[in-house]
């Protein structure tokens, strides 16, 4: 299996790898059929087949969580900035005399991105576009990115300041610890010595409806923020019934279990501006959707928690201060970030969370 440097996402970046800006060779495959002639450049094609199927799977995986959470997933995901990481980052690998696309292949690797569901996730489209770039560099050969090596072989060893070499990928069973392993196999580490086998598919995870039974102190029908379904243990007893969570307004009720299951959440009311206000030693587990405080509001009522679109809570003051502009300098045990964007923990400034540091191209060779 080649790798290329980086992965975002779990997507796996044999796709992302035709996302360059032009500066790569094309040939035309071993196909009898010319490739459909839609508009737009392949390279372009190939960015915006890989954005649709990257916000395809986004939001296909978990349907409940962007209905309920829409306001913090829009700027997490934050769909532009993964396009231009990518256009940027593999610009820069495109550009290597040892690397050719391949038409006919990236035509098919296009064709998928932009029809499949994503029912088995981002894994999908390394099945269909591993094959899209051609390699030139024979084993031994000093290597930036292990697309630039020929066949079944992977750039190995690659640092900050040194090249890598090409090596050719270890088979089932062998040794591992150098290099990588082929296609469908992964490197085990359990035995005396690294070695590669077969990949298995991991089990499904196990689907709840609507009026299964659930224990409280298990997965409780899969977490209702991700599932949307609350364990409601009426009897107080560990067993409950999985029950679909109704999602509140601002001003409207709010409720959850005694086990911390929202029954009735709020949009926006774990990552967002909003939360669902109650007074819990009162005994009372329902309450009312309220907008969490701004910047100059207290936020010792609110457990330390502000209107993260625009404040922080200064533990200090016990009151919500403005945000921190990215670039900024930060405190990464805090949340003072603006909204969207995390203290790096060596700079200790902040960034944006789609933004990702591109590999300096080494001379190699």
């Amino acid at each position: 299996m080649k790798r290329a440097g980086m992965m975002v996402s779990g997507v796996t970046l044999s796709l992302a790898l035709a996302l360059g800006g032009g500066m790569c060779p094309v040939v035309e495959g071993d196909d009898d059929t010319d490739p459909p002639g839609p508009t737009g450049t392949l390279e372009e094609r190939l960015v915006d087949a890989y954005i649709n199927y990257y916000e395809t799977c986004l939001r296909g995986q978990n349907t409940f969580m962007w209905e309920v959470e829409p306001q913090y997933l829009e700027v997490a995901a934050d769909f532009d900035a993964m396009g231009d990481f990518f256009r940027q980052a593999l610009e820069q690998q495109l550009e290597s005399a040892h690397v050719t696309l391949d038409a006919s292949a990236a035509e098919r690797c296009i064709t998928f991105a932009n029809t499949d569901d994503c029912a088995e996730g981002f894994g999908g489209a390394g099945t269909v576009c591993d094959d899209i770039f051609i390699g030139d560099l024979s084993e031994g050969a000093a290597c930036n990115f292990g697309t630039e090596c020929a066949g079944d072989s992977d750039c190995r060893d690659r640092t900050d300041t040194e090249c890598g070499t090409c090596m050719a990928n270890a088979g089932a069973g062998e040794d591992c610890s150098e290099r990588s392993c082929i296609d469908g196999y992964h490197c085990d580490f359990s035995g005396a010595s690294p070695a590669c086998i077969v990949d298995e598919e991991e089990p499904p995870e196990e689907e709840y409806s609507a009026g299964d039974s659930c224990d409280t102190d298990g997965d409780r029908c899969g977490g209702w923020i991700n599932s949307g379904l609350a364990c409601v243990d009426d009897n107080d007893d560990g067993l409950g019934t999985c029950t679909q969570v109704q999602i509140a307004e601002p001003g409207e009720a709010c409720a959850f279990t005694t086990s911390g299951e929202m029954t009735i959440t709020c949009r926006n009311g774990s990552m967002g501006s909003y939360y669902c206000m109650v007074d819990i030693t009162s005994g009372v587990f329902s309450g009312t959707c309220e907008r969490r405080p701004g910047a100059g509001e207290p936020c010792v009522e609110t457990f330390n928690f502000c209107d993260p679109v625009e404040a922080y809570c200064d533990y200090v003051s016990g009151n919500c201060i403005a945000t921190i502009p990215i670039g900024g300098a930060c405190d990464p045990s805090d949340r003072s970030c603006a909204y969207g964007s995390t203290c790096d923990h060596e700079d200790l400034v902040c960034r944006d969370m789609m933004q990702f540091d591109v590999e300096e191209t080494l001379v190699c060779g």
